[in-house]
């Protein structure tokens, strides 16, 4: 199950669509009714496989509340060429820009690379155009990886744990958080906590 979106991404790249049909149609049979840590790969297949952008922005959200970052970075990465398949370039380059903040918390330099090569093939460019749009104060400034952060300060989890989680360092939690709480002019984790079950 955990192979099924990088297997359909093989399968998507080599025009092999009988295969994508097969993993969806197999990944879609998976009881992960009784694996509910698997659903969100299972969403990741049927977004590849549909081009269902709704889907695979869903799925990430599900990988990010786990703590798994690697799934949410590939979901974020499927959102993208989706909407971008849909010609829908505003939400292409949103979700693009989400894929790469992702991508810098864990040093993966290729995967944007790749990324803007997939959506140049749709003609989305990523650029200075595409890749900050979000303002400077207010919920909506916060980057994924401090909406991360504060979701999990949110659930009451410790700096050390958040780190643990996410597999980043303390100090880099409290730099998510302190850039959070002056984005959303707050004083303290608690009533950050509080913004973000205002926001859920």
């Amino acid at each position: 199950m955990t192979s099924g979106p990088d297997t359909a991404r093989v399968a998507l790249r080599a025009g092999d669509t009988a295969l994508l049909d097969r993993i969806a149609v197999d990944t879609a049979a998976a009881p992960v009714a009784e694996m509910p840590g698997m659903a969100p790969a299972a969403d990741v297949v049927r977004a590849v496989a549909e081009r269902d952008p709704d889907r695979a922005m869903a799925a990430a959200s599900a990988f990010a509340a786990r703590g798994n970052v690697l799934g949410e970075l590939g979901a974020w990465e499927e959102a993208a060429v989706a909407a971008a398949v849909r010609r829908d370039a505003e939400r292409a380059r949103g979700c693009a820009a989400r894929c790469t903040n992702v991508a810098a918390l864990l040093g993966a330099t290729a995967v944007e690379r790749r990324l803007t090569a997939r959506l140049r093939e749709h003609e989305i460019r990523l650029g200075v155009t595409g890749r900050r749009q979000r303002p400077s104060s207010g919920w909506d400034s916060l980057t994924p990886t401090e909406l991360q952060v504060a979701g999990l300060v949110g659930q009451g989890l410790t700096s050390p744990q958040i780190a643990s989680r996410l597999y980043i360092s303390p100090r880099t939690v409290q730099t998510h958080i302190s850039h959070s709480l002056r984005k959303l002019g707050i004083g303290s984790r608690v009533e950050l906590a509080t913004t973000v079950a205002r926001h859920r």
